[in-house]
This record gives structure tokens, C-alpha cells and sequence, in this order.
């Protein structure tokens, strides 16, 4: 065994825990070699007990050495060859205070199985080698509750061995298989058992991404592999409106024509997610997998595949060569938790439960926002516009966001009229929670002191009330006087003109700097945002041309990038020669 004293490089907790973990991974120590003890070690090293000990207690964290007791610490075994691959690191068999990593139910919230389990043999043949595998009356039950209408159910040993035997029965060595991108880690192991391909597609918050589907269905699979509901491990539900938007997606696909989807619905009952299935628009495509484990605890080991009565049957046929048939002692215990009103009542609340849970947990990590504030046009300092597009991309996150359900959209319109991009609102999706503020400082003069202020009647005669409290009101003589300008034909038409003018300010200063060999994205409005190597530099070598610019430091969170802003609109004349000093700058 190496000198453990002699690995460490740095004798603190982190320094002697960094080199024995070195020792370990290099083989240098093998797993059931013990440690010295944390005396004799603390003194070989010229340091406190204590300070190994918190070495040991890091190693001890990381699984790495595991203590016992008076006979010491020893470096951890290695895990179990039975276990699968991805399975190993699942199951570190180290210990903590709050063990977050299992993946498994709450054992509080899972229904009593006593009751079921005294009346099983009431209703089960448990004698018989002849009987059919499925216990009739769960059999009709399972039909019931299916996402879609099925032609062959069967019930398994659990989800992963529905999936187990179907990948047995539909692929051959070398078939590539679209699983999601991250996924479930037994599925890669199921997927390198079979000789198989995996090809990821990436996920949003609706589930598979339509793009990265379309895209991965091009590598011709033979297996699509999901979860629909409470995807494991980003929790992620498929809507409904996705579901079908990847069936139209895989049903005109030409490099997929015979591609079968399997859906593993693992979490089942204990979701709050709409039970939805490809199967609704592509039942001859489709293996749904239904477990148990969570919702009624994991040693059930009881799930249900149904799909095409062709496919189902071979699945069938393959596990009578195999484990034969789910007990229906089992199937009965099952049958009963499904019917019995206290035990359905127990997983409803277990469904609430964790959904409390979820959301609580994400309101710990940070609450979620309370008003989202925005610029649609024009952006300061940016320019930038908002798309209609990109617009009603944003009401929908913020739609069915779980961490923003009561935030308001503040929307600052402020350059109004001189702006050339569309007039757009978050509004037209999310009526009840934006406030549109427009200004007319920009487009009729920054002294008029006036702007307006829209949205839901509760929210704008709350900020009323306030303002009666404190300015009161804006002077009715100005808002006439806004109104006459808003009217009259003249100004109108100056205002116009004003915001065209504008437009090709922007142009011409952004045609200029590329000219002069740099990048200026031609904005909206009056402002533009020119990256810079160094602000300070760039700000100073314009100052000596005689250009001041504002630097971009503060319009930016966080740390700041190199950006000045600049406002173009004021750029009358001589625009070539600002512009090749804009250039000059960028590149100071």
C-alpha cells in the first residue's frame, strides 16, 4: 500500500482528502485497504486530528473509504458487477443527511398494502401453469384508464422489463434507437446490451423539441424511446399540443416509416400532467408503458404495455420463455390498490404532495419573479425590437411558468411613434397581466412630461390611486395639447417624417462603420449598441475626435461586456467620418 503521507501536497482537510483520492483512483490503493488511523496520520503530517478527520469525512462523502467503527476506515469495494453500467453510480452506497439522489417515492406518501395483500388470494389462481397471464378484471381496468384506445394490453414485471421485451422483439444489432437528450441512465444500458445506436433529441419545456426530432428521425430508427409525463431526470411533462405535433412530425417522415415509439409513462398516477400519448394519433406505432412503482411502491415490480395487439402479442410470447407471467397474486394486490377508495384517495394526496413539493422546493431555490419589465421597441441602449413572433414566444413561457404563475409584464413603449418596427404587446396573449406604458418624449418632446399608461382596470386604478396621493394627476392643458398634436395633420406628418429620418440615420451610420471596417447593427429608434475591445479606451479616443458616447457599463447587469452606446438620431452630417471613427474605437 502507497505512503498515504507522501500523496499529500497540501496538508488541509482539502489538500490530504484531494491526495488520498488521487491514491484511490490511480489503484494505488485498492478497494478493503485500510487507512491509517487519523491520529497517526495527523501526526505524521504536523497537523490536528481534526483536520484529518474532516479529510475523512469529504472522502467518507464522495464514496470513497467507508468507516467502521474501532477497526478504522477502509477504501469503499467496488460496486457490485451485477449491477448494470449506469446503474453503479446510481447506487453509491454512501451516506447522507438528506439523500436526494435515489429517484425513488417518499415511503410516506405510498398506500398500505396490508389490506390488499389479505385479500389477493381471494381473487388470484395462484396454482395454475394454464390460466392467461393478465388477471381479467385488472385487464379491463388497465383498458379503462389507458391515454387512448388500445387494441392488447398485457402486465409486466415493472416498466423497464415491458421495455426490456419489446427492444427484444422490435431491433436488431447496429438499429439506432431516439431517446431523449439527457435521459434515464438504465435506457442506455438497455441500448449498449442490444448492440444498438442511441441518437439524442434535445428537450424544452414541452418535451422532445420538434427541430431535434425532425432532425434525429433522419438517422432512421427503428425505436423512439420516451417518457411523456415527469420525464426522469428533468421532470419535464409532454403537453398534448407536442404529443401530436411529433406524431404529424414522425407519420410524414420517409426515413422513419417503420420507427416504433415506445412511452414509458413511469410516474403514472402520482402526475398532475395530462396522460397523453402518441398513440392517439399513431395507435399502430405505439407501445405504451404504464408502471406502478411510484405510485404504489417499487417492489410491486408491476407494470402494464398495450398497444397493437401484433406487437403486444410477440412481447407476450417472448416473456413465456422467460420469467412466463406477473404473479396474479400481484396483479390482484394491484387490482385492489387501484379500487379501493382509502388507497385511491392516498395516492390523490400523494399526487398533491409532491406537486406541493415541486413547487415549494423551486420557490426555494429563488422565488420567481413579480413583474417582468420589458422594452418592445427600440430597446435603450440596444435598439433591438421585440418580434411579434418572439412576443407571443414569451407569453407562452411565461403562460406555464410554475415560478412566475402571478408576475406582471411592464412594457416601456418609449419611443412610440419614431419607432419603424410594428406596434407590439405581450398583451395580445396575456391581456390581464401587462401594463403597456407609451412616451411621447421622443416623438413630440422630452418637456411635455407625458406619457399613458394601459392594462387590466384593477392594476391601472391601483397606480391612479397612488398618483392622487402624490402629483395627482398630469395637467389636463398638456394632455390637450397632446391630443391636438396626435390630431393635427401637420404634426402628424412631422412626426412621420421624423421616424423615417430616423430609420436612415441608423442605416447610413451602420453602413459607414462596416465601411471603415467594423460591425454596427443598425437599430431601432434613436440608440445604437457598438461592441468595443476596451469601453474606457474607445470612449477616450472618440472624446479626442470630439465624439462623446455613453459607456456601457451601466445599462448592464452583472459584468459588464465592452459596449458603448451610441445615439445615432443625433448624427445629422459627416456621417462617414463619424462612422470611421465609431470604427476606430471598436477596435482601440
Amino acid at each position: 500500500m502507497a505512503s498515504v503521507a507522501l500523496a499529500v501536497e497540501e496538508p488541509t482537510p482539502r489538500g490530504i482528502a484531494a491526495g488520498i483520492a488521487r491514491l484511490i483512483t490511480s489503484g494505488d490503493l485498492a478497494p478493503g485497504d485500510r487507512l491509517p488511523t487519523v491520529r497517526s496520520l495527523a501526526a505524521e503530517l504536523g497537523v490536528s486530528p481534526a483536520t484529518v478527520s474532516h479529510a475523512w469525512q469529504t472522502l467518507a462523502g464522495a464514496g470513497l473509504i467507508v468507516s467502521r467503527g474501532r477497526s478504522g476506515s477502509v477504501v469503499r469495494s467496488a460496486p457490485r458487477e451485477w449491477l448494470p453500467l449506469r446503474y453503479r453510480s446510481l447506487a453509491d452506497g454512501s451516506t447522507a443527511r438528506l439523500d436526494l439522489s435515489r429517484g425513488t417515492p417518499d415511503p410516506e406518501l405510498l398506500p398500505d398494502l396490508r389490506p390488499a395483500l389479505s385479500r389477493a388470494s381471494q381473487r388470484a389462481d395462484a396454482a395454475s401453469y394454464q390460466q392467461k397471464p393478465d388477471i381479467p378484471e385488472l385487464h379491463d381496468l388497465l383498458r379503462d384508464s389507458w391515454p387512448s384506445p388500445v387494441e392488447s394490453i398485457t402486465v409486466t414485471n415493472g416498466a423497464l422489463d415491458a421495455i426490456d421485451r419489446a427492444l427484444a422483439r422490435l431491433v436488431r444489432f447496429g438499429d439506432r434507437v431516439l431517446v431523449e437528450n439527457p435521459t434515464f441512465p438504465p435506457f442506455m444500458d438497455l441500448i449498449e446490451h442490444y448492440g444498438l445506436e442511441p441518437v439524442g433529441v434535445e428537450l424544452d419545456a414541452e418535451g422532445m423539441r420538434p427541430d431535434s426530432f425532425a432532425a434525429a428521425l433522419g438517422s432512421s430508427p427503428a425505436v423512439i424511446l420516451l417518457q411523456p409525463r415527469a420525464h426522469n431526470p428533468t421532470g419535464i411533462s409532454m403537453t398534448p399540443s407536442r404529443a401530436e405535433r411529433l406524431a404529424r412530425i414522425l407519420g410524414r417522415s420517409r426515413t422513419a416509416e417503420r420507427a416504433i415509439v415506445i412511452e414509458d409513462d413511469h410516474s403514472g398516477a402520482i402526475t398532475e400532467a395530462h396522460d397523453v400519448s402518441l398513440a392517439t394519433w399513431l395507435p399502430e406505432r405505439v407501445l405504451h408503458v404504464r408502471s406502478f412503482s411510484k405510485s404504489h411502491g417499487p417492489d410491486l415490480r408491476i407494470g402494464a404495455l398495450g398497444g397493437p395487439r401484433d406487437l403486444v402479442d410477440r412481447v407476450v410470447a417472448h416473456r413465456l420463455l422467460g420469467p412466463g407471467w406477473t404473479s396474479r397474486m400481484v396483479q390482484s394486490i394491484l387490482f385492489d390498490l387501484l379500487t379501493d377508495p382509502t388507497s385511491v384517495e392516498l395516492v390523490d394526496a400523494a399526487r398533491a404532495a409532491y406537486t406541493a413539493r415541486q413547487r415549494e422546493f423551486a420557490a426555494a431555490l429563488g422565488a420567481g419573479p413579480t413583474m417582468v419589465v420589458l422594452q418592445p421597441r427600440a430597446q435603450n441602449p440596444t435598439g433591438v425590437s421585440m418580434t411579434r413572433d418572439r412576443a407571443q414566444e414569451l407569453a407562452t413561457l411565461l403562460h406555464r411558468s410554475r415560478t412566475a404563475e402571478h408576475a406582471v409584464v411592464l412594457e416601456d413603449d418609449h419611443s412610440g411613434a419614431i419607432s419603424s418596427a410594428p406596434d407590439v404587446t405581450i398583451a395580445s396573449w396575456l391581456p390581464e397581466r401587462v401594463l403597456h406604458v407609451r412616451s411621447f418624449s421622443k416623438s413630440h418632446g422630452p418637456d411635455l412630461r407625458i406619457g399613458a399608461l394601459g392594462g387590466p382596470r384593477a392594476l391601472v386604478d391601483r397606480v391612479v390611486a397612488r398618483r392622487l396621493l402624490g402629483p395627482g394627476w398630469t395637467s389636463r392643458m398638456i394632455q390637450a395639447m397632446l391630443y391636438e398634436l396626435l390630431t393635427d395633420p401637420e404634426s402628424v406628418a412631422q412626426v412621420a417624417a421624423a421616424g423615417e429620418r430616423y430609420a436612415q440615420r441608423q442605416r447610413e451610420l451602420s453602413a459607414a462603420v462596416q465601411a471603415a471596417g467594423a460591425t454596427l447593427r443598425a437599430g431601432d429608434g434613436i440608440n445604437s449598441w457598438l461592441r468595443v475591445a476596451d469601453e474606457r479606451s474607445a470612449i477616450v479616443q472618440l472624446a479626442a475626435a470630439g465624439i462623446r458616447v455613453a459607456p456601457g457599463a451601466p445599462f448592464q447587469l452583472g459584468e459588464p461586456g465592452g459596449f458603448v452606446r451610441v445615439t445615432v438620431g443625433m448624427v445629422r452630417d459627416d456621417v462617414a467620418a463619424v462612422g470611421a471613427a465609431l470604427a476606430a474605437a471598436a477596435r482601440a
